[in-house]
């Protein structure tokens, strides 16, 4: 395993508390962990809190970047791999 000490699940969602854009990017995964494990949880709701993560890292420079924001950036690729139209396509 990776993350033997948890860093990720423990550290990054006590980060997420005063970070808006990790806090969005994990809510953004949750949605779309939803809708594609619920039937009728619709695709959209997760790039509610996509979209404005996206907003937030725009024109930010690289070299500023903390230790939440580049969990978020991880989070939010995350996202795209989940979103993307090879995963979601149904075997017929």
């Amino acid at each position: 395993m990776i993350d033997d000490q948890r860093h990720f699940g423990k550290e990054v969602v006590q980060l997420s508390r005063s970070n808006s854009t990790l806090f969005n990017a994990i809510l953004a995964v949750s949605a779309r962990h939803k809708h594609l494990t619920e039937t009728g949880y619709s695709k959209h709701y997760g790039f509610e809190y996509y979209d404005p993560c996206l907003k937030e890292l725009k024109g930010k420079d690289v070299r500023s970047y903390d230790n939440a924001t580049r969990a978020a950036i991880v989070i939010l690729r995350l996202y795209e791999e989940m979103s993307s139209e090879l995963i979601l396509a149904k075997p017929s």
